[in-house]
């Protein structure tokens, strides 16, 4: 299994709430609806009082917990390559599907960092992984990544630019089109009917295509095992060509 290193970087923005916006249930999201690992008073009270968290429509936490993802808080998440990090999101193996990992400490100094934002980034991947993008949001999405990319760190490719508006479009709106915020509040919602009708899978869309392609490295590999290693570093998801890791790092 291979991991790409990609950095995150929120970007923060100043206004607005969503919530006039939204097509999603008026229940927000609370913190007892994720299974939660190692979750101190401390973080309970930084989680717990951000309004960027609370406009998450709670069925979104409900149905991260229900696909068996956990959200753990560590004092420094580090990839395994060695890169401290501010958050990771795990799409494979299937045993790991949908975890987060949350830095809880700066990765410059022991204070807490902005750990709510952290979250909602890595929600954004977890909403992106389990969901089908429509053709229309699809084209709003490519619209946006082009809009972002190259001067914006994060923006590698949509799948970063989806977690890192998403998070934006939380914590404010302000510099989001129309578009954008409606494409989000319609992801958003997938979650939430997928949730309501009790349409369950042990794997999103996204992931599916993650898990199968690593399973068939992996026999190729075994076929192969001189050159396992790097056979699995190039491995190409041709299912899904924006889907090239197994961990997104932020």
């Amino acid at each position: 299994m291979h991991h790409t290193i990609r950095r995150n970087l929120i970007t923060a923005l100043t206004t607005a709430s969503l919530l006039a916006m939204t097509t999603t249930t008026a229940f927000a999201a609370n913190m007892s609806d994720l299974t939660l690992v190692n979750y101190s008073d401390e973080v309970a009270t930084k989680c717990e009082n951000s309004e960027t968290l609370a406009k998450i429509p709670a069925e979104i936490f409900k149905y991260h917990k229900l696909l068996g993802g956990k959200v753990t808080f560590k004092p420094h998440v580090t990839s395994p390559e060695g890169i401290v990090a501010n958050g990771l999101y795990y799409t494979a193996p299937a045993s790991k599907a949908n975890d987060i990992e949350i830095a809880t400490a700066s990765g410059y100094n022991d204070e807490m960092g902005t750990i709510d934002l952290y979250l909602a980034h890595e929600m954004g991947h977890f909403i992106y992984f389990n969901i089908n993008l429509s053709e229309q949001d699809q084209e709003v999405l490519s619209n946006m990544h082009q809009r972002y990319h190259g001067y914006d760190p994060l923006a590698t490719i949509e799948e970063e630019t989806f977690a890192a508006r998403y998070a934006s479009y939380l914590y404010s709106d302000y510099y989001l089109s129309p578009e954008d915020k409606a494409m989000f509040a319609r992801c958003e919602q997938q979650i939430v009917d997928r949730y309501n009708s009790g349409f369950i899978e042990s794997l999103g869309p996204g992931q599916a295509a993650i898990v199968n392609a690593t399973e068939s490295n992996a026999t190729e590999s075994n076929a192969t095992e001189s050159n396992a290693m790097s056979t699995d570093t190039q491995a190409d998801i041709s299912s899904a060509p924006e889907f090239k890791s197994n961990v997104n790092i932020s």
